[in-house]
């Protein structure tokens, strides 16, 4: 009995060694990958330095991972057996009267704990880590440029109390939620144009717009500058999320 579960720890420590060298491999592929992507974006911005792009590629890279966890699982697994296999171990198994489903339990163990821990633990701080990439992505690429042409993205109309509004943003974060540079052109309810609002960041509430750090263009007056400013809109966190 006491050779048996020695035998079983044995197997599941190199299945867990194998799983876990096979994902650590990934992980340096992906991050690699994903930093290639993060310097082509920061060529435009100047002050973006390797420590940021390097800290949000390794928060990007927990979601990439959790995707790549089965894929580290199949090919761990497999790389065991062969190792197994290789040195003759397997067959010292079988010649000792092991079944093929008693030196794979401890494989099948093994994956399911992955599993479970990949959803109860590591899902939701992949999540977190996410978002937060995002809104540093948002904060970092978003605010460099307060020109933006109707050819650099997409546009939203809305409608609100003073009357409809067009805006657009350099960057979104928060499935929406949180916009950076902002550029919105406000009009009165009978369509006319009334001023331009520049904002480094826009976070919708219900009900309104909460921007910050805004500049208000009015035809014929000087821009205004505000800490924060309100925008009445007909939309609410829950319609877009």
């Amino acid at each position: 009995m006491f050779r048996a579960r020695t035998l079983r720890y044995y197997i599941g420590r190199r299945f867990a060694l194998m799983i876990a060298g096979a994902l650590v491999v990934c992980m340096a592929l992906i991050f690699m990958v994903d930093m290639i992507e993060l310097l082509r974006q920061a060529r435009s911005a100047k002050t973006v330095t390797m420590g940021q792009l390097a800290f949000i590629g390794f928060l990007r890279l927990h979601a990439f991972t959790e995707i790549l966890i089965p894929f580290a699982v199949l090919v761990g697994s497999i790389g065991a057996l062969m190792s197994l296999s290789r040195k003759t171990e397997l067959a010292v198994m079988r010649a000792g009267g092991m079944s093929v489903w008693q030196f794979c339990r401890p494989g099948f163990t093994v994956a399911v704990l992955i599993g479970v821990i990949t959803v109860v633990l590591y899902n939701p701080f992949a999540a977190a880590s996410m978002a937060r990439a995002e809104r540093l992505m948002a904060t970092t690429f978003g605010g460099q440029s307060q020109s933006i042409t109707a050819g650099d993205g997409n546009w939203l109309r809305q409608d609100g109390v003073d009357g409809p509004s067009v805006m657009t943003a350099n960057a979104v974060s928060d499935r929406g939620l949180t916009l950076s540079g902002v550029t919105i052109y406000q009009y009165d309810k009978k369509g006319v144009f009334v001023e331009q609002l520049l904002a480094r960041r826009g976070v919708l509430q219900d009900g309104y717009w909460e921007l910050s750090t805004v500049s208000i263009v009015r035809a014929g007056q000087e821009p205004e500058l505000h800490n924060a400013y309100y925008l009445s809109t007909t939309l609410d966190r829950a319609r877009i999320l």
